[in-house]
């Protein structure tokens, strides 16, 4: 059986299916030529619609058969081949074209082409825009050609005037300038961009770099981050504040225990002038008693409410005022805590020196290196006779020194000596 031996309705359905073949054939050799696939596939199609298009055309022929006409050799070569052929090359014809429909798609997903490249630059979430030095684009993606329209109400033709126009212009109904400069920020819609121009030269010839990146995310971070420190700042306010109250009920309370030492050392007086003056005391005697009492009468008239032991000046003020020569060698710490151990070692020291030792004389040697403080007191006078035993004023000296993680040490024989040792690192979390 051939084509001419078939109804009209059975050679339009074959006609049809050739027809189809030969488009679709038509379109692989073009898709397959801008895919860049193996040479023989844009050839095989090529051949296909070559040979559908001659098939098809002479068969058209053949639709309405006249009686006594003649046609060409061609034509009669087509219409008269078996049936079988047809379809044969028709299944051939139609599986070739969906492998080749099939083959595409896959190199389109994983094949880098120049339309995959311009595909992916128009669909970056940053807008870039490339142009000439006399504002002619080169190249724009849809996000700048966006961005552009929602801040100026008009399509992007000049990439030097969206720069000047962004420049010059602080701010619109459309957009809000958060910076400017080279780096400029604004706000759009809730969202923020920031701008950057960029000069490049290919060729001799200068282009400039138009780029807008979305940074709503990190804009909003620092803004959070700006108002976290201001509570950071604020908190270090009422620490400073707390610190100082807490330095200065130290103080406060240091002055206090030492007005009741001396009014306990008063009352102690007291009692021994009135013992005193009901026996017969010799010159001597005499003259202990009033020494005592000149010592004791200075010490109390220095203790003022206000008095605070802040600064060196005062100590050595102390210090001569009950008659002790006070000399401090080495460099005196004026950071808060290691001060504060320094001057309550010192006034101690002082105080024991008039009531027990009866001396005139207090040295202070102060060492310092990477990891260590070092205090060493000494003092003229009577020595200690026996091992020093720590009271109320020793005890609480200790104890502040212990606070700060730091190390003292009481030497009794053959001479008095203080030792106090006071790691930095741990004051210098405090400081």
């Amino acid at each position: 059986m051939t084509f001419l031996d078939l109804q009209t309705s059975s050679q339009k359905v074959i006609l049809v299916f050739i027809f189809i073949i030969a488009i679709t054939s038509l379109c692989n050799v073009f898709l397959s030529i801008v895919r860049r696939t193996k040479v023989i596939i844009p050839i095989i199609s090529a051949f296909i619609f070559a040979f559908t298009s001659l098939a098809l055309i002479t068969l058209l022929a053949f639709t309405e058969k006249k009686e006594g006409q003649s046609y060409p050799n061609i034509c009669l070569f087509f219409a008269s081949a078996p049936l079988f052929l047809f379809i044969l090359l028709i299944i051939i014809f139609l599986i070739f074209i969906i492998f080749v429909f099939f083959r595409i798609l896959y190199l389109q997903n994983t094949q880098v082409s120049k339309r995959s490249i311009k595909e992916s630059f128009d669909n970056l979430p940053s807008g870039i825009c490339f142009f000439e030095e006399n504002g002619l684009l080169r190249l724009t993606n849809h996000k700048i050609n966006s961005l552009y329209k929602k801040m100026f109400d008009k399509p992007l033709l000049n990439g030097m005037c969206f720069w000047e126009e962004l420049t010059n212009s602080n701010r619109s109904n459309n957009y809000e300038k958060i910076k400017k400069g080279d780096n400029q920020i604004i706000k759009i819609n809730n969202k923020v961009y920031s701008l950057n121009l960029f000069e490049h030269f290919i060729k001799g010839n200068k282009f400039y770099e138009l780029l807008a990146i979305d940074v709503t995310q990190s804009y909003r971070l620092s803004l959070e981050l700006k108002e976290k420190q201001k509570e950071l700042l604020d908190f270090n306010k009422r620490i400073r504040e707390y610190s100082d109250n807490i330095e200065k009920f130290i103080i406060d309370k240091e002055i206090l225990d030492a007005k009741i030492r001396i009014h306990d050392e008063l009352g102690k007086l007291l009692l021994t002038t009135s013992k005193c003056l009901t026996s017969n005391l010799s010159l001597k005697e005499k003259n202990e008693l009033l020494k005592t009492w000149d010592t004791n009468l200075i010490a109390f008239n220095n203790m003022k409410k206000d008095y605070s032991y802040n600064t060196y000046k005062e100590l050595y003020k102390v210090a001569k005022s009950i008659g002790v020569d006070l000399i401090i060698k080495g460099n005196k710490p004026n950071e808060i805590i290691p001060k504060k151990i320094v001057i309550t070692a010192i006034l101690e020291c002082i105080t024991n020196t008039v009531k027990h030792a009866k001396g005139t004389n207090v040295v202070v040697n102060i060492k310092e290196d990477d990891e260590i403080i070092e205090i060493n007191i000494t003092n003229n006078g009577n020595q200690p006779q026996k091992e020093i035993i720590e009271g109320g004023g020793l005890s609480s000296l200790r104890t502040l020194v212990e606070q700060e993680k730091g190390e003292m040490y009481i030497q009794s024989l053959p001479i008095f000596k203080l030792v106090i040792l006071l790691k930095k690192e741990f004051l210098y979390e405090k400081w």
